[in-house]
């Protein structure tokens, strides 16, 4: 991994803009993961919030007391 990765790109009509390949590599962004933008005395800070991969992984069932049945209890059943 390089220590430090720069670039420079424009922004579409959309108010889009591409992350340079340098500091999409340097930081490891896959797609998916999410940018959070802070706006501090006047500079732009960009930080990766990576998409979780756990999904509900380590989340313990709940017992509510009572049966259900999913095919019965929900409104369509393809």
């Amino acid at each position: 991994m390089v220590s430090d990765a720069s670039g420079e790109t424009t922004v579409t009509e959309g108010f889009a803009a591409s992350i340079p390949a340098s500091v999409r590599h340097e930081l490891g962004i896959k797609p998916g993961d999410r940018l959070v933008w802070e706006l501090h005395q006047g500079q732009l800070r960009v930080s990766v919030k990576r998409r979780s991969k756990r999904g509900f992984k380590g989340f313990e069932p709940f017992d509510f007391g009572e049966t259900t049945n999913a095919v019965e209890d929900h409104d369509v059943v393809i």
